[in-house]
């Protein structure tokens, strides 16, 4: 067997960038948005951990889905990957000032006293509460809840009747 002919110095680099070029696209993915395979975020855990949790996610889910707001921050996230991700890696220390900035600035206007009103929270609070007991898996427990209760009633009423 003869052995490969040698590459020349332009190869050889044109190699090495191919195989730098795929290392980073697969650590990239691993580091960038998740993947359906990669490790379950905080909302899968909360869900599986707490037996209700996951009922009040799917809900709040729902609602945020529906909210005026939610395409503003679908784009927000979008300027943020766009815009301020290549400034991150510029300049990390202005934007960490810019931010500061931005902190005490809302630490000023204290928005948490305008934007919670109680009629904000009377009108979230029944629609959120109608939402959760409108949910199929919140009907199946008090079906099941009635169904544990009407043999302990079957078998109250029947000793009550050989007494």
């Amino acid at each position: 067997m003869s052995a490969p002919p040698p590459l020349t110095p332009a190869e050889r680099l044109a190699l090495s960038r191919e195989r730098l070029r795929i290392a980073l696209s697969h650590s990239g993915a691993r580091a960038g948005v998740r993947s359906a395979t990669s490790a379950p975020g905080l909302l899968d855990i909360l869900k599986t951990a707490l037996p209700g949790a996951s009922v009040l996610i799917d809900t709040l889910s729902q609602w945020w889905a529906r909210h005026p707001l939610h395409s503003s921050g679908v784009l927000a996230g979008s300027v943020v990957q766009t815009f301020l991700r290549p400034a991150a890696q510029r300049h990390p220390v202005a934007l960490v000032a810019g931010a500061m900035v931005l902190g005490a600035a809302l630490a000023f206007s204290r928005p948490w006293r305008w934007a919670l009103k109680p009629h904000l929270l009377s009108a979230l609070g029944p629609a959120l509460l109608s939402s959760v007991l409108a949910s199929a898996a919140v009907q199946s427990w008090i079906a099941a809840a009635l169904a544990k209760e009407e043999p302990a009633s079957d078998t109250a009423s029947n000793s009550a009747r050989t007494n």
